[in-house]
């Protein structure tokens, strides 16, 4: 029968769901949701993964042709926060998702508690840690989540989701 080449399993104290998946060169990087688990989230290779948030959190990991672990960056709220897709693209990753509370990068706070807020992240893949965020806000209904994404020939990004009607972001 057949098995398997190649695998990476990563993993907390709860589920786990792993999103979606893209390929450059021989690299792959997926985008799942974690549990927070307040000791670590284990990879099947010996790493471990200390810094989740809390609640549910986005995770993203770049792995080699032969599932070999990387590197990975967490994003997350308090609150339970939802991947959704990713691309790759000229020095970045951009991911879409939405944040179930408020969100902090270097002082800046993005999107509010008690709210689903609509997430685009671009992570910086050249380790000046030069990640961007955009984030809905000001929806009297927390139903702000990103969904998909694409990149153009041009380098432009086209995101799908929701937002409520009187949103800002």
């Amino acid at each position: 029968g057949q098995g398997w080449e190649n695998s990476l399993t990563v993993g907390g104290a709860e589920a786990d769901i792993p999103h979606s998946i893209t390929k450059e060169g021989t690299h792959h990087f997926i985008s799942a949701q974690v549990t927070h688990d307040a000791n670590h989230l284990s990879i099947s290779s010996g790493e471990t993964i200390t810094s989740t948030v809390g609640g549910k959190d986005i995770l993203t990991l770049k792995v080699d042709g032969s599932a070999n672990f990387m590197s990975q960056k967490i994003i997350g709220s308090l609150g339970d926060d939802f991947a959704g897709d990713l691309v790759r693209t000229s020095g970045y990753l951009a991911i879409t998702g939405a944040l179930g509370g408020e969100f902090v990068n270097d002082g800046e706070t993005y999107g509010q508690n008690g709210h689903n807020n609509f997430l685009v992240a671009k992570v910086d893949q050249s380790g000046q840690e030069n990640d961007q965020y955009f984030t809905s806000s000001g929806s009297s209904s927390p139903e702000g989540r990103g969904n998909g994404i694409t990149i153009l020939d041009n380098g432009t990004l086209l995101i799908g989701g929701r937002l409520q009607p009187s949103t800002t972001y």
